[in-house]
């Protein structure tokens, strides 16, 4: 109730002070920290400029660091703060706040999401051209989940700057492998839309 209020009066900075509290008293429960974290995550978007925007999702990642039972909502404010970085031109800070987030741990996350978040820690080392760490990033994401018939846009993703990796280490063997891969799962998301020109395109792409 006191989140929503600060909200409804647009007292963003009241706000970011009462979560600041709130998590702070003493004996806390860790259902109510999380409702907390999970309700004002919801506000993120509503801020009113970038700055706020900025300063919530700040004061959210202080809260909900070293909770384990938020894991997963602080590693979506992490992506939501890096991607505002590089947008803003700093691809480095976008890669540092993305490696504190050691996704493949996390036992509360879906094995997309994380597979995802991994594909945005490797495409950003990509942007700093250090294949080194992408290529070491792409060890922690499973192959077995990358099988699945329900992840195969993940999959094709994944192949496709796993190429880049070995095109730059000029690995053609392995490249070559990559592009099958990328094949085969253009080949399997088709048939799970039902169309064979949209795979021609993503592996186009």
């Amino acid at each position: 109730a006191v989140l929503d209020v600060c909200r409804a009066e647009g007292a963003w900075a009241l706000l970011n002070e009462q979560l600041s509290v709130l998590a702070k008293r003493r004996s806390q429960m860790q259902r109510v920290i999380a409702r907390m974290v999970q309700q004002a995550s919801e506000y993120v978007e509503d801020a009113p400029s970038l700055d706020e925007r900025v300063a919530l999702l700040e004061v959210l990642r202080e809260v909900s660091e070293g909770r384990i039972y938020v894991e997963t909502e602080r590693a979506r404010l992490t992506r939501t703060l890096a991607t505002i970085r590089e947008d803003a031109g700093d691809v480095d800070a976008a890669w540092a706040l993305l490696e504190e987030c050691q996704v493949e741990t996390y036992a509360s996350m879906e094995k997309r999401e994380k597979a995802e978040f991994l594909l945005e820690q490797i495409r950003v080392c990509l942007l700093r051209s250090d294949y080194a760490r992408a290529f070491i990033v792409s060890k922690k994401v499973s192959r077995k989940v990358l099988d699945d018939d329900d992840m195969a846009d993940v999959k094709l993703a994944f192949f496709g700057h796993l190429s880049r990796c070995h095109e730059h280490d000029e690995e053609w063997i392995e490249l070559c492998r990559d592009h099958r891969a990328m094949c085969d799962a253009a080949e399997a998301e088709a048939k799970r839309k039902g169309g064979k020109g949209e795979a021609d395109a993503d592996v186009a792409e």
